[in-house]
């Protein structure tokens, strides 16, 4: 789970832009709460 957020986050990070920017931060926010369920709510 972790690798692969990480992997997504890098390559929002590569292709960012203005036009882009708010989709990523949206992106990166939905990634980092689930993280945080998944720290609370182990499969």
């Amino acid at each position: 789970m972790n690798l692969r957020h990480a992997n997504v986050y890098s390559g929002l990070n590569l292709n960012q832009d203005k036009a882009t920017k708010p989709q990523t931060v949206q992106i990166v926010r939905q990634g980092e709460a689930t993280l945080y369920w998944f720290k609370f709510n182990p499969l």
